[in-house]
């Protein structure tokens, strides 16, 4: 069992700046301010209730001389120099509406964190059409909740290759195989094998089909 917000903290190991993007309570900057040496941070969020929560939890925590808080949509207001990228706690698309706005500011980070809580395959669709090249993925559980997370970087000259299981299911993810990896991966068989058995809809039945043979590729090419 990790801690996500810890979990996401360590992933700035090394970052002199940092952007939370969707910052929330502010918490992932204070814990990679306070244990990982991140000389600054940006915690933008568009709404101003989370924005304040996090000033008031930066302030008990003493660390908002090295923050600035930006009411922001994604990461329009933001004009910094930090060298990494967090957007957590959203769905994938959201995650890819944020990156598509400012494209060419995302590009400039050397490190991107993404922790998209669904929708991953479109995510990572976009993000290998741009050009990102995958760096590594985490597959965590926290509590009864499970999350992957991306870290990747843009870069047009180097020609990774990905394929349509990479997309599905994550390059590295797939490649390292973790046993929670392999659990989720069996547990989704299973039930969408119960659900095409129980379901009379025929374009049920042709989702929970598409997703199982995404399925037995993914199984026939670690064979």
């Amino acid at each position: 069992m990790i801690d996500r917000i810890d979990f996401l903290a360590s992933l700035t190991k090394g970052s002199t700046s940092l952007v939370d993007c969707g910052c929330d309570h502010g918490y992932v900057a204070i814990k990679a301010i306070k244990e990982y040496k991140v000389k600054h941070c940006y915690l933008l969020d568009i709404n101003e209730g989370p924005l304040s929560n996090a000033k008031k939890n930066c302030a008990l925590e003493g660390v908002s001389d090295s923050c600035e808080f930006i009411l922001s949509d994604g990461l329009q207001k933001y004009e910094g120099d930090a060298d990494t990228l967090i957007i957590s706690g959203m769905g994938g698309l959201l995650i890819k509406s944020i990156l598509t706005a400012d494209i060419e500011k995302v590009k400039m980070f050397n490190k991107v964190i993404l922790a998209a809580q669904s929708d991953l395959d479109k995510l990572r669709s976009f993000l290998i059409s741009n050009y990102f090249v995958f760096d590594n993925e985490y597959l965590i559980r926290d509590g009864k909740h499970n999350y992957e997370i991306i870290v990747c970087h843009y870069d047009i000259a180097k020609t990774a290759k990905y394929d349509l299981l990479d997309m599905k299911f994550g390059p590295i993810l797939r490649r390292e195989q973790s046993p929670l990896f392999k659990e989720i991966i069996a547990n989704k068989k299973k039930m969408y094998n119960e659900f095409l058995k129980k379901t009379n809809d025929e374009e049920s039945k042709t989702r929970l089909k598409i997703e199982l043979a995404y399925i037995a590729m993914l199984e026939g090419a670690l064979k």
